[in-house]
């Protein structure tokens, strides 16, 4: 349907003519050339609701006018293409345009349908399309409903519309992007006079137009038959994400641009003697000599007093509206605001000039052919006391001069009569925050009572006065409701009891607050700061194609602050802070953290700020290992008793950052044994990002994702791709054992046990597990031995005792020593949930039931569904006479996994 859209959005496309109000009917001058239409759609479209079989577009510029032919063919491939062409309704502009209706034909079983030779017509409607976004442009509207349309058949129309634009007097310019689908018979034609000094310019994903000479006429085409499909560049800088795109223009210089809109500014930007708009201008005069506040007065009068409205309407929409025409009506364009502003500071004596802008294309304007087209925006430049200022009238509340930061244009053309070149508006960085929140979390009362919240965020500039302008728009009630929807996405709030806004007008600043509650989370390591994560791992891989190497561009400028606050209770005894201070500039944004903890309050302060717009397509290695390190560089604050946590930045070498995929494996590696699931799994993701090719970070991967419920089939992928990579890798051989066990294929077990162990004889887990299967087949010595050598190399590990643990206690083996195993893995881990839960079972495994319903509580206390620990609990709850307490968990278990008594009964275990 999209793509239908944007061929019911060519009809609209400009051309040239003798205005008329009325469309005329007629075949093409004789300049057209028409081409055949392709026998069926692109490949790209043939499952599409509409098919496109030509798009022929044929432009001739002549020294006071320009002509615009274009047909399209496409075929109605489904009911909803039906919906999409059903109805044709090309624009123009009466003022300046005449449309010239050629042909509008159905073509259904190799006939071809004349729709006009029915007596059907167009309505002529002036309906102001645009009219909700403040312009008005004077275009009409020819709308026709397209009689006994049906699947199947091919609509084929064309059209000229032909323009006279007073204005540009001879001067050819026209910026065009036929970005139809790939594959599809696509045709673009220009023509000019020879010796008109045009020059054309074509994109990356444009072919070369093929010029020729003839009687006079210089013709450029090109056929778009076998062009690439266009495919951006991620993330780079507009200039870069131009599609097809040809330019054509006959202007000498950007000069010649700026002296052809002089005259207008002038004759435009005058205050005529005794007229309301000097009364004005005499009031401010009387109000200051100072010239800052001069032009400030001047540029809120316009801002404040006159509403924006675009008017394209006179003079093919190039011409200002009078200064004088413009306050009398009290609404204009930036043409009409530029130019009151103008006429009023330069009756204040303030020196000033027009400066035209583009606000989508000004990225890489330097770089296009000069036309007027380039622009779609006015400002006012002017300077005063050596400092140059670039004001636009149709902004709002911009205040004193000073603070007017340099608008996001690129490039300025300044109008002069003599002429003027490109200016380019180097933006700085901000000097203070856009966005500033502050968030203070008042926990005295303890770490289970209910915390009282209160926020507040400051927008500045633009920012600010948006969201202001927005909310001084809704009613009270409809405003409460905007503030509690910002703030439910801003933060997890339990409770909003209040919300409330006031905006600062002369600081520009909007601030927004509320005060509520929330119940904190202080499990495991502790509290995660607010900020406690200043950036995110990027995604810069790119497709080839044209500027695949292309600078990836930043936010800029941009700037924001975050600082938490935290009251602490028992005045902060026992509490620490895990985690570090960082402050690090990565891909020209400077990140920052400040953590402090004094008289039991812990303030943490974070802030990112870009310094400049973009960085180059070499460094995006470089910069998404650095930004998905800071993306794991947490910080908690950890209460008395919390379980030690290694700041996930920090490698198991001594707390380097890992530089290299090898220093991240063997970091995802040390987080494995230590328990830390989702560290180390970031720690193998990122290792993929610097080297893809790495079978240790997919075997690693492959191991973690092989012990989470739901990704068996995940991980037995990353296995199969790491032994691609190396047969004889060690993390993905334990992978595919430990996938092997859950389905119990022992053979298949044994046997990857083995070939991992011959690789890393000294692996903890793999020798756990060859231990468990050892015991399952009575062979006692082995497993003790095996047992005794996995103890020794897993000591300091969590994952490791509780897996010893787990296999024992499964085979019902050395019990005592299995739960000497499962002790020490809690005394390293004394909250995670599956050493508990093994620990659980092995009390059971001993009768020592009302120690294993404690220990089982434990665990569900932390994890509710943990199907395992419920049905052990079942089993000790019966034996203890708990009848209906053992039901409950029985059915809770087989509700979280209907086969986990299947797994029990394997075990030896029935009820």
């Amino acid at each position: 349907m999209t793509r239908a859209a944007c061929l019911l959005f060519l009809l609209g496309l400009p051309g040239l003519a003798i205005a008329s109000d009325k469309p005329v009917f007629g075949p093409p001058e004789g300049w057209v050339k028409p081409t055949a239409m392709a026998s069926s759609p692109a490949k790209g479209d043939a499952s599409a609701p509409v098919g496109l079989l030509l798009e022929d577009i044929q432009i001739r510029f002549a020294p006071s006018s320009e002509a615009t032919y274009m047909e399209l063919a496409a075929k109605v491939q489904t009911p909803q293409g039906l919906q999409a062409l059903g109805a044709l309704a090309p624009i123009w502009n009466p003022e300046t345009d005449t449309l010239t209706i050629h042909k509008v034909n159905i073509l259904r079983g190799g006939k071809t349908i004349n729709v006009l030779a029915g007596g059907h017509g167009f309505t002529v409607l002036r309906r102001e399309s645009k009219l909700e976004q403040a312009t008005l442009d004077g275009t009409l509207t020819a709308a026709m409903q397209i009689e006994d349309l049906r699947v199947g058949d091919v609509l084929d129309v064309a059209w000229t519309v032909t323009r006279s634009d007073p204005l540009l007097n001879g001067r050819i310019q026209e910026i065009l992007s036929p970005n139809g689908p790939t594959g599809g018979r696509i045709r673009l034609r220009l023509i000019w006079p020879d010796g008109a000094g045009v020059k054309t310019s074509t994109s990356a994903w444009m072919p070369n137009l093929q010029t020729v000479s003839n009687g006079g006429f210089t013709t450029a085409a090109a056929s778009l038959e076998t062009a690439p499909e266009v495919v951006l560049p991620k993330d780079a800088p507009a200039r870069f994400k131009r599609g097809r795109e040809v330019e054509v223009s006959n202007f000498a210089n950007w000069a010649d641009v700026s002296a052809l809109m002089a005259p207008l500014f002038d004759k435009a930007a005058v205050i005529p003697p005794g007229s309301p708009l000097e009364v004005e201008a005499k009031r401010i005069a009387a109000t200051t000599r100072d010239p800052k506040l001069r032009t400030a007065q001047a540029l809120a009068l316009v801002q404040g007093d006159v509403r924006y409205v675009l008017l394209a309407l006179n003079g093919g929409g190039l011409t200002p509206a009078s200064a004088e025409l413009t306050w009398a009506r009290r609404f204009g364009d930036c043409k009409g605001k530029t130019a009151l502003l103008l006429a009023l500071l330069h009756y204040l004596g303030v020196e000033a000039e027009p400066a035209l802008a583009s606000t989508v294309a000004g990225d890489g304007l330097d770089q296009r052919l000069p036309m007027l087209a380039a622009f779609d925006h006015v400002i006012v430049h002017t300077r005063i006391s050596g400092r140059d200022y670039w004001l636009d009238g149709t902004r709002g509340g911009d205040g004193p001069i000073d603070a007017i930061e340099t608008p996001p244009f690129e490039w300025v053309l300044p109008v002069r009569h003599s002429g003027a070149t490109l200016v380019h508006l180097a933006q700085a960085p901000l000097a203070q925050p856009a966005a500033e929140t502050q968030l203070r979390l008042d926990a005295s009362a303890g770490l289970v009572a209910e915390v009282k919240v209160r926020a507040e965020t400051v927008l500045r500039g633009d920012l600010g006065f948006v969201l202001h302008s927005k909310l001084a728009q809704l009613t009270e009630d409809q405003r409460q409701q905007a503030l509690r929807k910002f703030w439910e996405f801003q933060h997890r709030f339990g409770t909003i009891d209040a919300v409330s806004e006031r905006y600062d007008a002369a600081r520009k600043e909007e601030h927004v607050t509320a005060d509520g509650s929330v119940n904190l989370d202080w499990s495991g390591a502790g509290l995660e700061a607010m900020s406690s994560r200043l950036a995110t791992k990027p995604d810069l891989l790119r497709q080839a194609g044209p500027h695949q190497d292309a600078p990836y561009a930043i936010a800029f400028p941009a700037y924001e602050r975050s600082t938490e606050t935290v009251i602490l209770p028992n005045a902060g005894k026992g509490f620490t802070l895990n985690g570090q201070n960082i402050a690090q500039t990565v891909a020209g944004v400077a990140y920052s953290r400040q953590a402090s903890l004094s008289n039991g309050v812990v303030t943490v302060t974070a802030t990112q700020r870009s310094l400049t717009n973009e960085f180059p397509a070499a460094q995006a290695p470089a910069v998404t290992a650095a930004l998905a390190d800071l993306s794991q560089r947490t910080l908690f604050i950890a209460p008395p008793g919390a379980k030690a946590s290694l700041e996930a930045g920090q490698g198991p070498s001594g707390g380097a950052t890992p530089t290299t995929a090898a220093a991240y494996i063997a970091q995802g590696l040390a987080f494995r044994l230590q328990n830390r699931v989702k560290d180390a799994m970031e720690a193998f993701d990122q290792a993929l990002v610097l080297d893809p090719n790495s079978a240790g970070a997919a075997g690693g991967r492959a191991m973690m994702m092989a012990q989470a419920a739901g990704l068996e089939a995940k991980a037995l992928a990353a296995a199969d791709q790491a032994l691609k990579l190396d047969p004889t890798q060690p993390s993905a051989l334990l992978a595919k054992a430990l996938l092997a066990e859950r389905d119990h294929r022992w053979a298949d077990e044994q046997a990857f046990l083995e070939r991992s162990l011959k690789r890393e004889a000294s692996d903890p887990v793999a020798l756990a597990m060859r231990a468990g299967l050892e015991a399952q087949d009575n062979q006692a010595a082995k497993a003790r031995l095996d047992f005794a050598e996995s103890r020794r190399f897993g000591a300091a590990s969590p994952f490791a005792l509780n897996l010893i643990c787990y296999e024992a206690a499964m085979r019902d083996f050395e019990l005592d020593k299995a739960l000497g195993d499962c002790d020490a893995a809690v005394k390293l881990d004394p909250k995670a949930a599956e050493i508990l839960d093994s620990r659980g079972f092995v009390l059971l495994r001993l009768k020592r039931d009302d120690d294993a319903i404690t220990q089982y509580d434990a665990a569900l206390a932390i994890e509710p569904f943990i199907a395992e620990s419920l049905l052990g609990r079942s089993f000790a709850e019966r034996r203890r006479g708990r009848a209906s307490d053992a039901e409950r968990d029985l059915q809770a278990a087989l509700a979280a996994n209907p086969k986990v008594a299947d797994e029990f009964k394997r075990y030896g275990l029935t009820e």
